[in-house]
């Protein structure tokens, strides 16, 4: 299985931006800007065509990413994906038909109708209206029976929208079946190291550590509020560092005090009330994501009692791409490698401090 890329990119303000050495490509692609508010940008392809839509009530357009076969390229000025000079976190999903795909259905109208043509039974889905209706909507195993909720704020998880997860895809209700309507669904399987979900009640107590079971540090958390007030999803991307997350909704700035750290056990939460209020109950969903040069492939480790966990690293890339990982340095992306610590004279050194070397 190849993992998703988690990384940051520099805006040019032109209609051409080439994000490239993604190795693959994406089946879905996440944008948050780093500076300023912004909001959430999802990218799903279904049979080649790519729809982008805000976390919100916008709709969804094929005019501001296109996906290829390295990466996608922004083919847009605007300013939540584009700003010259500004940073944008984003991460790139690899499709895996076993394990994370997508589809797209018309809406007839009707109640409680299965859609989808997936090789498997999702536990994680997340279901985008190409019109100006809210969305995305999720779901997870972490939900309550026919409960699902948008990533920004203004509503919290409700009925009617998806109702289930089954084999081959989702049940949706009439409020995600309008007549007519084109929706596009992004699906994930719960794989060990790859994606694990938690479910836990918030205290509103700092420094609170809640066990994510993925078995990895995490590379992408997302955790929402499924009761009490709406609130926005919470993010953080692999890039950021220190006591930092960002909302999904376009309405709120980069967050402290909410996902302040991660580790290869635990997601240690502030008292920021959109990810740790007290009594209210909340999904966490964690991926694991890399910034080294992709390809990477993973083989997960077998269940049985005599199995081992094995991974398969490729030989790291020296070639160039356009993904600047330090957009503070004043060298232009084109002129990079794709180095997660550019300022220690290593190419690709996750861990410089042990003197190893080059750690992919």
């Amino acid at each position: 299985m190849i993992v998703p890329i988690s990384n940051k990119y520099t805006g040019n303000g032109t209609t051409s931006n080439p994000i490239t050495g993604i190795g693959y490509r994406p089946a879905s692609v996440w944008i948050r800007r780093e500076a300023a508010i912004g909001t959430l940008y999802v990218s799903i392809d279904v049979s080649g065509t790519v729809y982008t839509k805000p976390s919100g009530s916008n709709v969804a357009v094929t005019t501001t990413l296109s996906f290829t076969s390295d990466g996608f390229t922004l083919i847009t000025t605007n300013t939540d994906l584009n700003e010259t000079g500004v940073s944008y976190f984003f991460i790139a999903f690899p499709r895996d038909t076993s394990i994370c795909d997508t589809f797209t259905y018309v809406g007839d109208g009707t109640d409680n109708r299965s859609v989808g043509s997936l090789s498997f039974t999702p536990d994680l889905a997340f279901c985008m209206p190409l019109t100006s209706a809210r969305g995305p909507y999720w779901t997870s195993t972490k939900h309550s029976a026919d409960s699902s909720q948008p990533l920004t704020n203004g509503a919290a998880a409700a009925a009617n929208f998806i109702q289930s997860l089954v084999s081959g895809g989702i049940q949706v209700g009439t409020s995600l079946n309008t007549n007519l309507t084109n929706y596009y669904v992004l699906c994930f399987l719960n794989v060990s190291q790859m994606l694990s979900q938690t479910g836990y009640t918030g205290d509103g107590v700092d420094d609170r550590n809640v066990a994510h079971g993925l078995g990895v540090s995490p590379g992408l958390v997302l955790t929402q509020s499924r009761s009490g007030t709406a609130q926005n999803a919470v993010l953080r991307f692999l890039a950021q560092t220190g006591d930092i997350s960002v909302a999904a909704g376009d309405t709120v700035n980069l967050t402290t005090n909410a996902i302040q750290s991660l580790d290869t056990a635990n997601v240690n939460l502030g008292t920021n009330s959109a990810v740790n209020g007290s009594g209210r109950s909340f999904s966490m969903m964690t991926w694991q994501a890399v910034l080294v040069t992709p390809p990477v492939v993973v083989v997960i480790p077998p269940t049985d009692s005599n199995g081992g966990s094995t991974a398969e690293l490729p030989a790291p890339s020296t070639g160039y791409g356009s993904i600047d990982t330090n957009p503070d340095d004043s060298v232009a992306e084109s002129d990079q490698t794709l180095d997660s610590n550019p300022s220690d004279d290593k190419l690709l050194d996750s861990n410089p401090s042990d003197d190893a070397g080059l750690n992919a």
